[in-house]
């Protein structure tokens, strides 16, 4: 038998295994004591270990109950997540290992849920579904490009996250003036 017909016929379990290893990995990140401590964000708030949690859950309910458009949705979602963060990443210089292979994850498992897509058009249109397609379940509305999904959840984390790379003793608010600050003319730390 093909691998890619024993991967269709076993998409669910590979996609819940996968999103195991995504929660396995989000836990490592709670321990991690490299240089991605230095790296923090959230979402609204919520540290983005738990939304990774949070997320992967998600995917595996929706593995679990047959909601194969959803899962798609999510994971085209997801990657146009990970795309900002990995940017964030790379324009801070700091790299988590953690992060990365959850961002990888993500990719691997959209691709192991990756539908041709029934379009049929010119370039453009080819361009537009190459990510493949999805029908929402509540709208019959039918064929909607995951590309859209993937462009969602860019916008979505560049309007929603915050994030840093400050260890977490330079965050912190000097309790006392800085020893050279009548030297410099201010006193630095001191909020004022």
């Amino acid at each position: 038998m093909n691998l890619t017909v024993r991967i269709r016929n076993h998409i669910d379990i590979i996609t819940v295994a996968l999103a195991v290893i995504g929660i396995v990995l989000m836990f490592f990140y709670f321990v991690c004591d490299t240089a991605c401590t230095y790296l923090k964000g959230d979402i609204f708030g919520i540290d983005l270990k738990y939304i990774g949690i949070a997320y992967m859950v998600a995917i595996i309910a929706f593995a679990l109950s047959n909601q194969r458009a959803l899962v798609r949705i999510l994971l085209a979602a997801g990657i146009g997540v990970e795309v900002y963060l990995v940017a964030f990443q790379f324009r801070e210089d700091v790299f988590c290992p953690f992060c990365l292979a959850f961002g990888a994850v993500v990719v691997l498992a959209f691709i192991v849920n990756y539908e041709r897509p029934q379009t049929r058009g010119g370039w453009l249109r080819r361009i537009i579904y190459g990510l493949g397609e999805a029908e929402l379940p509540l709208i019959k509305q039918q064929g909607i490009p995951l590309l859209l999904f993937v462009i969602l959840g860019y916008l979505f984390v560049v309007l929603t996250f915050s994030g840093s790379v400050t260890p977490a003793y330079g965050a912190e608010r000097l309790s006392a003036p800085h020893p050279y600050a009548k030297v410099l003319g201010h006193q630095s730390g001191l909020s004022g």
